[in-house]
């Protein structure tokens, strides 16, 4: 069974730059859903809040070329940014056993 997780900016930033500061759990999750099949699902806002980063120079990291993996890769998968969401704490998300949160 594939599993789902629910990538967070820095995550998915950490990710994306190979930084040593997303743990290893983290990274191998990423690569096995990647590489094996399951859902990364990213939040518009999430998105949001990596380009912000990205053009304030806080990371240096090309987003550009990461929106597109995303985009193009079926493991990844972006979604709205609604009200339940925003509502939602990472608490509430990690107690359903609906979707892991990294």
């Amino acid at each position: 069974m594939n599993s789902t997780y629910l990538l967070d900016t820095h995550t998915l930033i950490w990710y994306f730059t190979g930084s040593a500061r997303l743990k290893k759990k983290a990274r191998e999750v990423i690569d096995d859903c990647r590489n094996r099949g399951g859902k990364l699902l990213i939040p518009t806002i999430v998105l949001s809040e990596a380009l912000d980063i990205a053009e304030k120079g806080k990371a240096e990291f090309d987003f550009a070329k990461m929106y597109k993996l995303i985009q193009t890769e079926a493991e990844f998968e972006i979604i709205g940014f609604s009200p339940e969401i925003f509502v939602t704490k990472d608490q509430i998300i990690r107690e359903s056993g609906k979707v892991e949160v990294l």
